[in-house]
């Protein structure tokens, strides 16, 4: 089976295993790229941490890219089995959202914008909580994000964008409840960078969908400040 980057990536949040598989079987990369050119296979992957799907691409010889990644991998090189990743919910103080789920409720733990001339993406980590008696451990990811193709560029200017599927939208979504929830990204203000240029200053506009994957939670706008880690994409 000869499929897209595009479409095997859709197998693996979808969890088509037998696509996966049959992909697999018929040559594909596990270690290309996405049609952005920048996101890996085993980055659509953990989100889910799902062994099966991870083990299908440690078999086809993906490589880690992430500490918790490689002693995976090498728990599956040593014949260890593993059924369920560590919890990072065992703080004794993780807020549970079961009854009373809302976006306002996240706490956002670190931001890091991967800068090219050509497309950026940011990706911002979320403190781990309890929902429906499991453990989430989840991040929103923005692709596709067109800037000025300068760092210098982006302090003290707002860059406004079209929802999908209006041309110029940003790809972002959030991984929960088993699925990639939309996350529409109307706008960003860049503010500080500092002088070393390791770091910006942003405030994002966004709206989240939920009730495409989730039936009756909430649809959401939050206005989120935050400071981001750069690191520059070539």
């Amino acid at each position: 089976m000869i499929i897209s980057a595009d479409a095997f990536c859709h197998a693996i949040l979808f969890q088509d295993y037998a696509t996966i598989r049959s992909a697999i079987g018929a040559g594909f990369d596990v270690n290309g790229l996405r049609s952005n050119g920048r996101t890996s296979f085993v980055q659509a992957a953990q989100p889910a941490k799902d062994m099966v799907v991870l083990r299908m691409l440690y078999e086809a010889g993906a490589v880690a890219d992430t500490p918790w990644l490689e002693e995976l991998f090498n728990d599956f090189a040593n014949g260890i089995e593993r059924t369920k990743a560590p919890s990072p919910c065992l703080d004794a103080g993780t807020p549970d959202f079961t009854d009373e789920f809302t976006v306002t409720r996240f706490e956002y733990q670190a931001g890091i914008l991967y800068f090219s001339e050509a497309s950026s993406d940011i990706e911002i980590e979320i403190k781990p909580f309890i929902l429906n008696g499991e453990c989430v451990q989840t991040s929103i990811r923005a692709d596709g994000i067109a800037l000025s193709p300068t760092l210098d560029d982006l302090p003290d200017r707002t860059f406004n964008f079209p929802f999908n599927p209006d041309d110029g939208y940003i790809d972002a979504s959030i991984y929960l409840c088993y699925g990639h929830n939309s996350v529409n990204i109307s706008s960003i203000s860049f503010k500080n960078l500092t002088p070393n240029k390791q770091q910006i200053d942003a405030v994002i506009e966004m709206l989240f969908v939920f009730d495409e994957i989730i039936p009756g939670y909430p649809t959401e706008a939050q206005t989120l400040e935050i400071s981001l880690a750069i690191q520059t994409i070539d």
